[in-house]
């Protein structure tokens, strides 16, 4: 799992560069036989390719960061896949899961 504590301008940007090496990673692993192989999978360069990333930030809401994550994956044409949050009272937690 990759945590990013806070969060100010560049996190977009670091979560965009994550999301281009998830994709790096998965077009690696898209052929037929290395789907139905799994010993012939290539693995990720580095686990930030593979894992989930969490942003925890206590300054804004989880609508505010899902919209500027969601502007910033449209400037670099990114697709965003799938969103879970859960929150505390202190604490927003949202676990992004990008491809492009």
């Amino acid at each position: 799992m990759v945590q990013i504590l806070g969060w100010n301008e560049a996190t977009t940007r670091t979560i965009s560069q994550m999301a281009f090496m998830r994709r790096i990673y998965l077009m690696q692993n898209e052929t037929w036989s290395r789907r139905l192989f799994p010993w012939t999978r290539v693995k990720p360069s580095t686990p930030v390719a593979a894992a989930p990333i969490v942003i925890m930030n206590d300054t804004q809401e989880k609508e505010e960061m899902e919209e500027m994550v969601r502007d910033a994956f449209a400037s670099r044409n990114v697709r965003h896949v799938c969103s879970q949050s859960f929150s505390s009272k202190q604490v927003q937690f949202v676990c992004l899961y990008l491809v492009l």
